[in-house]
């Protein structure tokens, strides 16, 4: 199994077990996570850009700048 492989699949878990997280702070009702913002969106965004990084920019510099930097 190539370090790529192992890359990208613990990308997506953590994506994964992120989001998992975050909604479980929205059904919880923590630090007004419900309420939504400007917040909520950027943290959307940050995972949005995060998995095209993983994804689509598979084995180029700048998706494991994105994944270095997020």
């Amino acid at each position: 199994m190539s370090l790529n492989a192992i890359y990208v699949r613990m990308s997506l878990l953590a994506i994964f077990f992120i989001t998992l997280h975050y909604t479980d702070d929205v059904i919880r009702k923590v630090r007004g996570m419900d309420q939504g913002g400007i917040a909520v969106l950027f943290a959307v965004l940050m995972l949005v850009v995060w998995l095209f990084g993983t994804l689509v920019l598979n084995e180029r510099k700048s998706g494991y700048i994105i994944g270095l930097i997020i």
